[in-house]
């Protein structure tokens, strides 16, 4: 006959259940039941006497309550192993002293486990499995054990002579109950699992168990002995999912090899008794311990691999925000120059920080444009990053030529300079007609024209941080009306590491660029012409200068959809930002269209065409549409305050410039918007423009 006990950290919430006056008395109560219930199950599995069974369920209950509900539940323990103990055959005394040291045994399990600080109950640690295994049950079993025998030779119900055999019995299945009763009851109530997701699928799942009792039938239960054939099993469990349901096979095994052994089946059925009990208590104990210690460090991975995605999503997101810091906000744009960036960051977040770029107007009138890329990656790239960036910065303020930018930039960040670092400085001549530029090996620009086909420019200079002057100079390209100028890092070409075949999509994509009027992001439509759906595995950046570009665009949509609707009217709000002075004006221009669109929606469904045309000082916004017509326009409020009708009219006709309109009942409507926003002389002479 046997005993019980149990040991844990306790969450919060386990406390304050217990702190519950109905908890503190139903718990003991139910873990009284459940010993009960655990020895009646013990004693099915006994072999020649009731007292002799491989393993005692109730001590792997009774250390599992502790560990789970704390001290406060020993009380339920004692009364479980006196009950169970008192309707057996020795005397009363005898059966209250056996419960005290089943009592005891678990306490000090308890106390043993909790001494050496932060155990865990789901067991997804080595460390855990190993003091579970050790102390709860190796060590913490032998007060049960000798208690009990000691008691059994007083009462006279064993010899002195018996005592070594029977401890060994006795302490042999208290500590295989803990081995595998506890851990299947820590992990199944713990809920840290219900959290958790298992790598393996519910099918995956099924498959498993049904391949495990099969092999557990023909193992125990049939002439073919093959104990180490389920060995397999217990690996592919604690890989493939969590610790509860490595415990559960665990337990499954183990109750199927006590029952076949103690009816005579299975591998352990010849031998003395206790050659016996030494094989499958063997068996047992190396089974559950390969099991659960695989698990935990199957969970252990499992838990550094969040960590370390933790850990890189937070450097990802440092890096991301400290770059946007240094990044500009907005690129230069005047009449005849459009500007276009796409950065992408790496899909791999431990490569993200190097690039970086760069675009201001110069006190000339020209525009300057500069681009890197440092080897490094992480924070420490992106601040080398802003630090070359502001050194260019700096440099093109103080000299002209790009060639004296980079080696004056190069002086700047001299020694500070760890990794090595690409960069190319860029500048757009006054009158738009040419770009100079210089190169710290950095991958040349590509340039097309509508009558000139796409080209790589020369490479040039020497890597930031090499140790060795750059040695960049300065070359020099016409630019024909309509071309446009890609700068790019290297993320672009290397994405799946052929080069050569990037760099021909992308003159390609260049081509296409020049030759069709209707593309809207011409950064974002090189990037999908060359990379498709694929992210780069590095840092990536396109900045694409378009001169001579008209900045004329015509829409076409139907008023009946708001979604098209507002798809339009952010797509104006785009184009008037590449040439709006100042954000003021911006929303000035923004507010009117918003209620030329929303007065079209409500009055005119059906298909609507809108033209912008900003040749001219001042945009031009005309629209279009098949609607019923106005009889007049009569842009003043209603005498009602009440009324909302004609207030739209009335908001447009007094914060924009001009306003005309053509209408004829029944045959729709054209109305001609001159917006107020204008641009500066110095851009309608070919100056600088605000950006």
């Amino acid at each position: 006959m046997n005993g019980g006990r149990r040991l844990s950290r306790i969450s919060d919430k386990e406390v304050l259940q217990l702190k519950r006056p109905g908890a503190r008395i139903l718990i003991p109560i139910l873990v009284a039941l459940a010993y009960i219930v655990g020895a009646k199950a013990g004693f099915t599995l006994a072999f020649a006497t009731k007292q002799v069974t491989a393993a005692w369920p109730p001590s792997g209950i009774a250390l599992a309550a502790l560990l789970l509900w704390g001290y406060r539940v020993w009380p339920g323990i004692w009364i479980g192993a006196f009950a169970i103990n008192a309707v057996s055959s020795e005397p009363i005394w005898t059966a209250a002293a056996i419960a005290t040291g089943n009592t005891l045994a678990p306490l000090l399990g308890n106390f043993l486990i909790r001494r050496v600080g932060e155990f865990e109950n789901n067991l997804d640690r080595v460390r855990d499995v190993l003091v579970l295994a050790i102390l709860g049950a190796a060590v913490a079993m032998t007060v049960s054990a000798t208690n009990g025998v000691v008691q059994l030779a007083l009462a006279r119900i064993i010899p002195w002579s018996a005592a070594p055999s029977v401890w060994w019995v006795w302490w042999a299945g208290d500590a295989m109950g803990v081995l595998f009763i506890t851990p299947l009851l820590l992990t199944w109530i713990s809920s840290t699992h219900r959290r958790e997701r298992a790598a393996g699928s519910t099918l995956e799942l099924a498959i498993f168990a049904i391949a495990l009792l099969a092999s557990a039938w023909v193992s125990f239960l049939t002439n073919f002995p093959l104990r180490f054939s389920l060995y397999p099993f217990i690996i592919w469990t604690a890989l493939r999912f969590r610790q509860r349901e490595t415990t559960a096979a665990i337990a499954v095994l183990c109750g199927l090899a006590i029952w076949a052994t103690s009816h005579g089946m299975g591998p352990w059925t010849s031998g003395s008794l206790d050659s016996r009990l030494v094989q499958l208590d063997s068996w047992m104990a190396v089974l559950a311990t390969t099991g659960l210690v695989l698990g935990a460090i199957t969970a252990e991975r499992r838990a550094a691999r969040k960590q370390l995605q933790v850990l890189l999503a937070q450097t990802k997101h440092s890096a991301e925000t400290l770059q946007t810091a240094f990044l500009p906000e907005g690129l230069p744009q005047r009449v005849g120059l459009r500007s276009d960036v796409l950065y992408i960051a790496a899909d791999h977040e431990a490569l993200i920080g190097g690039d970086w770029y760069d675009a201001f107007a110069l006190p000339d009138g020209r525009v300057a444009f500069s681009i890197g890329d440092v080897t490094g990656h992480g924070l420490e790239a992106a601040v080398s990053a802003a630090r070359l960036r502001r050194s260019i910065l700096l440099a093109a303020f103080e000299v002209e030529d790009p060639a004296e930018i980079l080696n004056k930039a190069d002086h700047a960040v001299g020694s500070r300079q760890k990794d090595p670092a690409t960069a190319m400085v860029a500048i757009l001549s006054r009158d738009l007609r040419s770009v100079s530029y210089a190169s710290a090996g950095h991958p040349p620009p590509i340039v097309a024209g509508p009558n000139t086909p796409a080209r790589a420019l020369e490479y040039g200079g020497l890597p930031f941080g090499v140790g060795i002057p750059i040695a960049s100079l300065t070359h020099t390209a016409a630019l024909e009306p309509g071309a446009a100028v890609l700068f790019y890092t290297d993320g672009l070409t290397e994405f799946k590491r052929d080069t050569l075949g990037a760099e021909r999509m992308l003159l390609a994509a260049m081509t296409r660029l020049v030759n069709e009027s209707n593309i809207t992001q011409p950064a974002a439509f090189i990037q999908r012409s060359v990379m498709g759906s694929e992210r780069p595995v590095d840092d990536t950046v396109l900045l694409i200068v378009q001169v001579g570009v008209a900045p004329q665009k015509t829409w076409t949509f139907d008023s009946r959809s708001s979604h098209e609707a507002h798809s339009l009217r952010r797509e104006l709000a785009g184009f008037m930002r590449s040439f709006a002075p100042n954000e003021e004006d911006l929303f000035t221009a923004e507010l009117i269209i918003g209620e030329v669109l929303a007065n079209t929606v409500e009055h005119a469904p059906g298909s609507v065409r809108v033209e912008i045309d900003w040749t001219g000082a001042n945009p031009v916004v005309t629209v279009a549409d098949a609607g019923p017509g106005l009889s007049r326009f009569a842009p003043q409020l209603p005498a009602d305050a009440l009324n909302e009708n004609g207030r739209g009219l009335f908001l447009i006709a007094s914060l924009a410039r001009d306003v005309k309109i053509e209408t004829k009942p029944g045959l729709g409507t054209k109305l001609r918007i001159v917006l107020p926003t204008q641009r500066t002389k110095a851009g309608a002479s070919g100056e600088k423009e605000h950006a």
